[in-house]
């Protein structure tokens, strides 16, 4: 199942006067199996629910799969909206406010917006119509509560990880990075790229430059992680990145209040720790290329490279 799919508009030959076009909007945060089964759950519900209302015309469904209710622009939401405002349906049902969105200022600046156009939001959970006179009042209570209990479970789990790590216990995330895998038990290990890691230091440390490593590894078809191309802001990261001499760096990232990812420049505590896992190049390797790398941005122009320059096979 893709992450975001309209999965039909009814064709004209559906449609009868006089009954509510309404709309369905699902959604589910992470791309779990038993979640994708919950979507699906929904989208059957929904729909067996509108057809056999003879008060209601299923208008189109619209969901977002693995995509945070923080985000406004979800494909799915956002091309509903977009129907919406072309005059598509005349009412949204969704299973609950948080489904719909998991912050108060997206629920309430949505639905208002929506009530312009005369659209509706039903919330199944809550029974609110956000078309009667009471809609916003509870709407806003609801949505209020709904991300104050989001926020403080995130702030708990953020909180776990920072003890684990205040007392020594890293909470590395290693198998997402060029070079580390999980194998079988479950163990995060060097992989079949931590060659070309290798290969990667050891041209940078001979004075290869970033740009020269870059078009070395698309030259030779090695591909990232995650299957593309490499750039060169791609082989700066792996060069500037302690985990490949076998350290880790706790909290080098954050998340802030708008669930965004941040660089952290100082403004939380870091966690530094020392011979956390099995490297894939020696602390030796990783500094000569630092070294070489300093000079080069210090210097602001290529350094000379020997013989490996020329080396493709990486």
């Amino acid at each position: 199942m893709s992450e975001t799919v309209i999965i039909k508009n009814v064709p004209s030959n559906q449609k009868t006067s006089g009954k509510m076009k309404t709309a369905v909007y699902c959604r589910v945060s992470n791309k779990h199996t038993e979640l994708e089964d919950s979507l699906e759950n929904q989208i059957r519900h929904y729909t067996d629910l509108i057809t056999g209302d003879p008060g209601r015309e299923l208008a189109g469904i619209y969901y977002d799969f693995g995509i945070s209710g923080y985000k406004e622009h979800r494909p799915g939401f956002q091309k509903m909206l977009t129907d919406g405002r072309s005059g598509l349906f005349r009412q949204i049902l969704t299973k609950s406010i948080t489904r719909f969105a998991r912050n108060t200022y997206t629920v309430l600046t949505t639905t208002r917006e929506l009530k312009e156009y005369g659209i509706g939001v039903y919330f199944e959970l809550q029974k609110i119509d956000t078309l009667s006179q009471e809609g916003e009042l509870l709407l806003t209570l609801y949505a209020a509560f709904g991300q104050a209990e989001s926020d403080a479970n995130r702030i708990s789990t953020q909180m776990a990880i920072r003890r684990k790590w205040a007392c020594g216990r890293s909470n590395s995330q290693l198998q997402r990075i060029f070079g580390y895998s999980r194998n079988a038990d479950g163990t995060i290990l060097p992989d079949k790229n931590a060659l070309h890691v290798t290969r990667i230091f050891e041209m940078a440390a001979d004075g290869v430059s970033p740009a020269q490593i870059t078009k070395c590894l698309n030259e030779s078809g090695i591909k990232t992680q995650n299957g593309k191309q490499f750039h060169r802001s791609s082989v700066t990261r792996i060069l500037r990145n302690v985990e490949y001499k076998g350290d880790f760096i706790g909290q080098n990232h954050y998340v802030d209040e708008n669930r965004r990812l941040r660089k952290n420049y100082g403004e939380l505590p870091k966690y530094y720790f020392k011979g956390d896992h099995i490297p894939i190049v020696s602390e030796d390797l990783w500094n000569n290329a630092q070294s070489i790398f300093d000079r080069r941005k210090h210097n602001g122009k290529k350094c000379n490279s020997n013989s490996r320059q020329q080396d493709c096979s990486c």
